[in-house]
């Protein structure tokens, strides 16, 4: 259902007046005459009725066990809201596994409440090896930069400048 400034917006750009059955404008629009699908004549006043509902959403299953990036993409899918909290460490579990969700995954809940991803082993962006430096590669450094410094300065290229007309 529509909002009622949605509704009114509607039956005013199709020349229909809205009429509010009893004058409640909050919520959305749960019944309407005529109906959407019949026909009517311009100017015909649109009787509404308005209630309000609370839309609500279920928190997908298969969350538990899947790296973050997934439950993430999952969720976002579904227009769910949530926040992360680190669940500990698991030797046993890759980086960045959901443990655990709150509410659990099959709740239904009210549209736009946020739920909460718990993360293990959770490290803040994606884990990457980092080589540690050598001194192998410490000695090529020193040596690189020495031998710049002595090598002798790079003379201008010359070319010949000969036509080559026929």
């Amino acid at each position: 259902g529509l909002t009622y400034q949605e509704a009114l917006t509607r039956a005013k750009a199709n020349g229909f007046n809205l009429q509010v059955t009893d004058g409640n404008t909050a919520g959305v629009v749960i019944n309407q005459d005529p109906t959407p699908s019949a026909l009517a004549p311009k100017g015909t006043p649109i009787q509404v009725k308005l209630a309000v509902t609370h839309q609500t959403v279920v928190i997908p299953a298969g969350l538990v066990g899947e790296p973050l990036s997934v439950a993430e993409q999952m969720l976002t899918n579904d227009g769910i809201p949530y926040s992360l909290q680190p669940g500990g460490n698991d030797p046993n579990r890759p980086a960045n596994t959901v443990s655990r969700v709150s509410p659990p995954s099959g709740t239904s809940i009210p549209k736009g409440q946020i739920v909460i991803l718990y993360v293990v082993n959770y490290t803040n962006g994606t884990p990457t090896m980092t080589p540690e430096p050598t001194a192998t590669a410490k000695g090529t450094e020193a040596i690189t930069s020495s031998a710049e410094a002595v090598a002798p300065p790079k003379r201008p290229i010359r070319r010949n400048r000969r036509s080559s007309r026929p």
